[in-house]
């Protein structure tokens, strides 16, 4: 019998994938892919629907570069359930996201016709890790002009271009729920004359993943036929 094959092999099943791209979606949101290339300024990607797209992979942030609206997990203001809406102005008091590698996906909603006002919700984004930290304004709080939190994190991209502009950001009536550690639901999203919606989602590989069944029964296997093997 090849051990090291089957070692390897079963390395290979138990391995957690490194990036932590979208992986799935529903209601009126889509899998917009790749934003590599993609012109992400107002009406460079118009749509009906609310997109998702996957941004830079496995970036590594150090402590105190990236100011951020909302930290989930012990310490954050944000837990799965929470449903944050009645977006202000301008940004509230800056989360500092904590040294790690990260993920980035930007959700966008730039409606085809944008005399008006237009509106869409109803759409859940679910990714492949567990979410870290979501920015939602580009107003620094009162004193803090430079504090453009879409602006500074777009380092995290890999758009051909992001839109700069005050109204890019969530506000107002503007609502999103955390419904599970790698979900997010969009209930509604709301836009007047030329201005378009981004918010960043940050996500990092899940802290703990537990072993298929299928690899836990491969090792147990693998251990009874080596202790046999001994006895013969």
């Amino acid at each position: 019998m090849n051990w090291k094959l089957i070692l390897s092999a079963c390395a290979m099943l138990c391995a957690s994938p490194a990036a932590a791209v979208v992986i799935g979606v529903s209601g009126n949101a889509v899998n917009a892919g790749s934003a590599s290339g993609v012109d992400l300024s107002a009406g460079g990607t118009e749509s009906a629907s609310i997109q998702a797209f996957s941004e830079r992979q496995d970036v590594a942030v150090e402590a105190g570069v990236l100011s951020v609206d909302f930290l989930a997990g012990p310490g954050g203001n944000v837990a799965v359930g929470n449903t944050l809406t009645s977006f202000p102005n301008s940004a509230g008091a800056a989360l500092l996201l904590p040294a790690g590698t990260y993920s980035s996906h930007i959700i966008v909603y730039d409606p085809v016709d944008q005399s008006g006002r237009q509106s869409v919700g109803d759409g859940s984004v679910t990714f492949d890790g567990e979410i870290v930290a979501i920015v939602t304004s580009n107003v620094g709080p009162q004193g803090n002009a430079a504090d453009r939190r879409l602006d500074n994190s777009d380092f995290l991209g890999n758009a051909s271009s992001y839109d700069t502009g005050d109204g890019r950001r969530l506000e107002g009536p503007d609502s999103i729920t955390l419904t599970a550690i790698d979900t997010i639901t969009i209930n509604l999203l709301r836009v007047g004359g030329s201005n378009i919606d981004h918010f960043r989602v940050i996500t990092r590989e899940f802290s703990d993943v537990p072993l298929p069944a299928s690899i836990l029964g491969l090792l147990a296997g693998l251990g009874l036929l080596g202790l046999r093997r001994r006895r013969a």
